[in-house]
């Protein structure tokens, strides 16, 4: 009989393997097509509409463009939107290749469009251009930049917690998700500890030359 190598590995334990296992099933699910459009009051609520439909299915959108502002019901914005998967068209570099981005882009061609007409009574709907994402669905919310985004009131607790000068990023985050719905909870540790550092070095810029710390 074989005796064991000292090169031999342990087995992963139960919580390991689970996760590896998520993985390997994520990778395998396919993102599904939204369903068809309802008829929404504004442009926000249909924004909200899909793009939670996206992250509950291992995907995001953002917004790649959108018409002329006219007047709708008093207000002055565009009456038509295009949104485009985070994983989709990579941008040329005006030198030779393909310009190197920190987001995966994988060409992937899932188009949809939102809009609002008179004839609709000013509501919102969108139409699925192209649903057929080229990826696999992504194992959490936080692997895509626009869904770790802070909202304002997130933002303005950032600000009042950076005062405190010995609460580490950690804290923060842990006093910030705590606070937050768990929609708005996929920011990282990191994302946490880069705004903590920006909105001190903002602040030391703003004080007066003759202000010293006590």
């Amino acid at each position: 009989m074989d005796s064991p190598s000292s090169f031999d590995l342990a087995p992963p334990s139960d919580g390991v393997r689970e996760d590896q296992e998520a993985a390997a099933a994520a990778m395998d699910r396919d993102i599904p097509p939204p369903p068809p459009s309802p008829l929404f009051d504004s442009f926000e609520e249909l924004y909200d509409f899909i793009q939670g439909f996206h992250r509950d299915n291992g995907a995001a959108l953002v917004k790649k463009s959108s018409s002329r502002k006219r007047d709708i019901r008093g207000q002055t914005m565009p009456g038509h939107y295009v949104l485009v998967c985070d994983r989709g068209p990579r941008r040329a570099s005006e030198s030779a290749g393909i310009r190197k981005t920190s987001t995966q882009k994988l060409d992937c061609p899932v188009k949809i469009t939102a809009s609002t007409t008179k004839a609709t009574d000013w509501k919102w709907t969108y139409r699925v251009q192209q649903g057929e994402h080229n990826h696999a669905q992504s194992l959490d919310p936080s692997a895509h930049n626009i869904h770790r985004r802070r909202t304002t009131s997130q933002q303005q607790l950032e600000r009042t917690l950076s005062k405190y000068k010995t609460l580490s990023a950690r804290d923060m985050s842990s006093i910030i998700r705590d606070s937050s719905s768990k929609s708005n909870s996929f920011f990282r540790q990191r994302d946490i500890y880069n705004d903590r550092q920006r909105i001190r070095l903002e602040a030391r810029k703003e004080k007066p030359v003759n202000q010293v710390d006590v």
